[in-house]
């Protein structure tokens, strides 16, 4: 019996019947408590071999210069860097291909992940901050649309080298590094030290909906008893008693998160795997979020091995050619694979963990993997991208490859990769899905458009095009 049969047989004293938000759809349910938007950027150093990191399938053309393909679609890995972790995600994250930092030269460097800009000392500098600007994640924070209040931290920062972060500030024309916390346990003490509790409240839907039906059986329970509820009508209230009797026993369990420091952590130790301090790391990051202590997180992850710390040898093989030294190639799709897992751990953790509405953290959260390079060249034409979560603000389980048809290639090298579309529409894609207004991110560039865009001695006019553009959102992947 359906509830406007209910309602006709009861006549008059269904005045006293509830309405049941145990039987209201998901999205009327989730009006009730709508949790906040949380960004996670994480940044590996060198780059990535184009073999290795990106899908092998044959995309369709959505527009003059967007083709796409579905990550679900792909039988068995995503590629040599994705390991089976990320079996379970291909439709929760989306690849992108073809964005580009539009500068003359380019070479190690922090600033090209979130500043959209070469440093400003030049090459070889890449402790300078941004020729142009500041930061993403600096702005994302900054801004009263992101944080209507102020909250215990804007952001928490983390490398093994507290010197080396890629978030800049630039509040009197002059980018300055933001400082990072170089341990796990030093993170932890930093997020939590002197927190007594709070976060926002927490309610099990599933428990919400049974004492709602419980409330609603005990009503039943009274109408029953009335002398005027003829023979057919107690029979038809039983039946939908016993009815709601059977949902309430179906429910499952949605408690969110509580908003508790995680108690039992191993924090890091010489002679521990690597993975040990980056996965605590995350633990404190979901923590974070579940007591809303801090809704942005930016994490460097400068290892690449659980026991091998000898990063001139990760960034011998970083310069290798693809093509040719198969050797190197194998070795570094295994470093980067480890450090594909640590992210993968980080969205598998969100993923699991319930939010203030009883769905997965990680429909709110938007995770970006980056680096700072692309190509053995140490180039910034199609810099690596990964996307996570987010919800239904950007589009997922998809391959972006925004490279321009026929191929085109800075200064006629094709052993470079295929120049794309400017780098900045995707920051400032980000910037926009915070909340943020043009007005708060473009004066942070050149020429009063964020980010950088310098023309090279070889250029050949490949980006003339999106000179008014560069600034634009992303065409498809936003929603």
């Amino acid at each position: 019996m359906n509830r406007r049969q209910l309602l006709k047989s009861l006549g008059a004293a269904a005045a006293a019947l509830p309405v049941l938000p145990s039987l209201l759809s998901s999205r009327a349910e989730a009006q009730a408590m709508t949790p906040p938007l949380r960004f996670v950027f994480l940044m590996n150093r060198n780059g990535q071999m184009e073999r290795n990191f990106y899908p092998t399938v044959t995309a369709t053309q959505v527009q003059p210069e967007l083709f796409t393909a579905r990550l679900p679609d792909i039988t068995g890995s995503i590629s040599q860097v994705f390991g089976p972790a990320w079996d379970g995600l291909k439709s929760k994250v989306s690849i992108l291909r073809g964005l580009d930092i539009v500068a003359s030269t380019t070479d190690h460097c922090r600033t090209t992940f979130l500043c959209g800009s070469r440093p400003a000392a030049g090459d070889g500098q890449e402790g300078a901050g941004p020729r142009f600007g500041a930061s993403a994640d600096w702005l994302i924070e900054r801004s009263a649309a992101f944080y209507p209040q102020v909250p215990r931290q804007r952001a928490l920062r983390f490398s093994i080298n507290p010197g080396r972060g890629f978030s800049f500030a630039n509040t009197n024309g002059t980018p300055t590094s933001l400082p990072y916390i170089a341990t796990d346990q030093g993170l932890f003490n930093n997020v939590f030290a002197g927190f007594t509790g709070g976060g926002p409240p927490v309610v099990d839907p599933a428990a919400r909906r049974s004492a709602v039906i419980d409330a609603t059986l005990q009503r039943f329970q009274l109408l029953q008893a009335q002398r005027r509820l003829g023979g057919l009508d107690k029979q038809r209230l039983q039946q939908h008693a016993d009815h709601l009797t059977g949902l309430k026993a179906g429910l499952t369990s949605t408690q969110p998160a509580m908003c508790t420091p995680p108690s039992s952590m191993q924090f890091w130790s010489n002679g521990a795997q690597l993975r040990r301090k980056y996965e605590n790391v995350n633990d404190i990051i979901v923590a974070a979020f579940t007591c809303d202590i801090t809704r942005i997180a930016s994490v460097y992850i400068e290892d690449f091995d659980d026991t091998n710390t000898d990063y001139s040898y990760f960034h011998g093989i970083s310069h290798a050619d693809e093509a040719s030294d198969a050797g190197a190639r194998t070795a570094s799709a295994n470093a980067n694979r480890w450090i594909a897992d640590r992210v993968a751990h980080l969205i598998n953790k969100l993923d699991s963990t319930l939010d203030v509405n009883g769905r997965p953290m990680l429909e709110n959260t938007i995770v970006v993997w980056g680096n700072e390079i692309s190509n053995y060249w140490h180039r910034t034409e199609s810099l690596p991208t990964l996307v996570a979560g987010g919800g239904a603000k950007v589009q997922l389980g998809t391959y972006f490859d925004y490279r321009q048809r026929p191929f085109k290639y800075y200064a006629n090298r094709g052993d470079f990769p295929a120049v794309g579309r400017p780098y900045t529409q995707f920051l400032c894609s980000l910037m926009r899905i915070a909340g943020l207004q043009s007005s708060e991110f473009e004066p942070m560039g050149q020429n009063g458009k964020f980010g950088e865009f310098t023309f090279g001695s070889y250029d050949n006019g490949e980006y003339t095009k999106y000179a008014s553009t560069r600034t634009d959102s992303l065409p498809v992947f936003v929603l």
